[in-house]
């Protein structure tokens, strides 16, 4: 019986944590990565995001125009 309480105060525990969250950033080219965790402790310090959640940074550059000019 002491096993059943403990695995329904585990459950119950797990059901009252935060869940992570998926977090989207834009990382500049010429940014380095210094200040993009930077950014990421920024919002975790102001409360905007937890330290649970996952950071996923997209970047894009313009491919070269091959025909440009011709």
């Amino acid at each position: 019986m002491k096993a059943s309480l403990l695995r329904k105060a585990d459950r119950v525990a797990k059901a009252r944590a935060p869940k992570p969250v998926m977090r989207f950033l834009w990382w500049d080219l010429d940014e380095p990565y210094e200040a993009v965790e930077a950014r990421i402790r920024e919002k975790i310090a102001r409360g905007e995001a937890s330290e649970h959640d996952r950071f996923v940074t997209f970047t894009w550059t313009r491919p070269e125009d091959e025909g440009a000019g011709s």
